[in-house]
């Protein structure tokens, strides 16, 4: 199934940053290594010490949180703290190694510079603690990701400058973007976008196409823009563990439904939210889920990014990270309040929300007025507030929420 696109390098070196006080900036700490040693993240285990490891693919976030880590900064010397221990990076001397290690704390001793590399280092960074730990040689002060010879088992130990200048001390900073996601129930609701994970789409998002618009495409690959409610979906779990991603400016979900538009099979929309559009989210690491659906002909297909007039990609589950395959969950807005469910009585008339609009069962003869007293149509949907709905009997009060 298809989402095309309509059309209309290197990563430079990023210090790390604390981000607000009540929502930290969380980082992998990537060396970039040689061999077995290359891509490896600082990894707390035992509560105690710093490994490298390779980065954990798990949507289980007490064993992400080994790997990740915000940091203090004072004086332009940095302290790293570790998100599943609580605790600071500091370093020892250890006696049965006999080299200089990192380990965890929660008295530190120790800072650390963040120094960057040039030549063909550029866009990393030595580590450099601000004093080596007593037993240590003075000048081995660089982090270093060590082999798996003897006991080392990729420890991360210090070193001098010689080996503080290779790639087995050239670390980055990669911001940890959170891949778990709410769902919705009728009183709270999350919005996100549903980025595309493929390279050649970056910061595009599945929009709902305009309704008006003559394209055979109900969903397509935008830009990213602000306040654009066509761009936001949330996510409704059911009891079978699959969900329904429904927009916000539509009401309606990415359905079990498609069609063959040239050589895609386009998804449609689902006009009820019951049994028409069950998805499964399947998280394949790197932040990234893979959407899928059983459709009505028995047939398993997977939502897929594909440019206009080319050929989808083919899917191979073992290579599918940063694909058109692989999608990116990112949080947009919450809400709260009454949802898109909600209704009033009065005698043989009931007003309900859905979608975004108001609805009045019993009569066609009403009118849509905001709490300031303007008439608005009950065709679209409308934004959030008070509206009032009048009969030619009554007048219902109800709280629109989207």
């Amino acid at each position: 199934m298809a989402v095309p696109f309509l059309p209309g390098g290197t990563t430079a070196a990023q210090l790390p940053t604390t981000g607000p006080e009540d929502s930290p900036t969380w980082y992998y700490i990537r060396v970039l290594g040689d061999d077995t040693r290359k891509d490896r993240v600082m990894t707390a285990l035992n509560d105690t010490e710093v490994y490298g490891r390779p980065q954990l693919n798990s949507i289980n976030m007490e064993e992400v949180a080994t790997q990740l880590w915000r940091v203090e900064v004072s004086g332009g010397q940095y302290s790293f703290i570790n998100r599943a221990t609580g605790k600071y990076m500091d370093v020892r001397y250890d006696s049965e190694r006999e080299i200089g290690v990192a380990c965890l704390t929660a008295t530190p001793a120790s800072t650390f510079s963040v120094t960057e590399m040039g030549g063909s280092y550029a866009g990393y960074y030595n580590l450099v603690v601000s004093k080596a730990p007593q037993g240590v040689d003075s000048s081995e002060i660089y982090l270093h990701q060590a082999n798996s010879g003897g006991s080392r088992d990729y420890v991360i130990m210090l070193v001098g400058s010689y080996y503080g200048n290779s790639e087995n001390s050239a670390y980055r900073f990669e911001e940890f973007e959170d891949f778990s996601y709410e769902v919705s129930t009728e009183t709270s609701q999350a919005w996100y976008r549903i980025t595309s994970a493929k390279p050649a789409f970056s910061e595009l998002c599945i929009t709902a196409a305009d309704e008006t618009a003559a394209s055979p495409y109900p969903y397509v690959l935008t830009p990213v823009a602000d306040a654009t409610a066509a761009q936001l979906w949330k996510i409704i779990a059911r009891e079978n563990g699959t969900v329904e991603l429904v927009n916000r400016a539509t009401g309606q979900a990415i359905s079990t439904t498609s069609e063959a538009v040239g050589v895609y099979n386009v998804v449609r929309p689902a006009t009820s939210l019951v049994g028409a559009a069950n998805r499964t989210l399947e998280y394949i690491g790197s932040g990234e889920y893979l959407i899928s659906g059983v459709e009505e002909d028995g047939i398993l297909r997977y939502l897929n990014a594909a440019s206009e007039g080319t050929s989808p990609d083919v899917l191979d589950k073992k290579k599918v990270s940063g694909t058109g395959f692989a999608w990116r969950l990112r949080l947009a807005e919450k809400t709260s309040g009454i949802g898109g469910a909600t209704a009033a009585d009065n005698g043989a008339i009931r007003v309900k929300t859905s979608g975004g609009r108001i609805l009045v069962e019993g009569t066609s003869d009403f009118a849509v007025y905001t709490a300031e007293g303007r008439r608005v149509s009950s065709e679209v949907p409308l934004s959030t507030g008070v509206y009032i709905v009048k009969t030619a009997e009554a007048a219902v009060k109800i709280i629109l929420n989207n």
